[in-house]
């Protein structure tokens, strides 16, 4: 999957991308960069590549990204580090990296909730500022929870989930909150789509791995 194209944008991580993200790192990045969210060692969920395209054909027609350093050390770390610091480099990708020029950037790796995130960018004349290296990193933050967090619930729907969590039934909670049980039901089903839970067990484990109630 990569992002979809601009003019299809629907889910929040596009238009998040497109409106916000996008037009940034085309300023900041003048060589290009790729961003892979949930990323783990064969695949990726999202993908999004703004590189030259001698650069892409070289990486793919030669299989660089088996022993791409940059992505190894991503694999292994969290935080950011400058390409040229990274020690994995093999005679064949490095030759390569002189060849296409590419040897300024950062790669910024973010694991949280056993998801990984990645972003490797790249500048034509030098290595980033601290200031664009923080930018980068909250940019890859952005993503990361726009596609991996469920989506917040309203103050009544956490108590409502809480009540449930305490062995209410939905007639005792929809009692305690003073609505209808009706009112309560359709709230429920609500949390449930926001959560993307199944079930009203798994609506109320999100909600407390994610601290929405406690």
């Amino acid at each position: 999957m990569i992002f979809s194209p601009s003019n299809e944008a629907t889910t929040t991580v596009d238009k998040l991308f497109y409106n916000s993200i996008l037009p940034d790192l085309k300023k900041i990045c003048t060589f290009g960069f790729i961003i892979l969210l949930d990323f783990n060692s064969t695949s990726q969920r999202v993908k999004y590549t703004e590189l030259p395209r001698h650069w892409e054909d070289t990486y793919l027609s030669k299989r660089l990204r088996l022993t791409d350093p940059w992505l190894i050390w991503a694999l292994k770390n969290n935080g950011s580090i400058r390409l040229s610091k990274i020690d994995y480099f093999s005679n064949h990708f490095k030759a390569e990296c002189e060849h296409a020029k590419l040897k300024f950037g950062s790669v910024i790796s973010l694991h949280r909730q056993k998801r990984r995130s990645v972003i490797v960018a790249a500048h034509l004349e030098r290595n980033f500022v601290i200031s664009e290296v923080e930018h980068l990193s909250h940019t890859l933050d952005m993503l990361h929870t726009s596609l991996f967090n469920p989506s917040p619930i309203s103050k009544k729907e956490a108590q409502l989930l809480s009540l449930l969590a305490g062995g209410n039934t939905i007639l005792e909670a929809s009692k305690a909150l003073e609505i209808s049980r009706a009112t309560a039901n359709s709230a429920l089903a609500t949390v449930k789509h926001s959560l993307r839970a199944k079930t009203t067990v798994q609506a109320i484990a999100i909600a407390v791995r994610e601290g929405f109630i406690k």
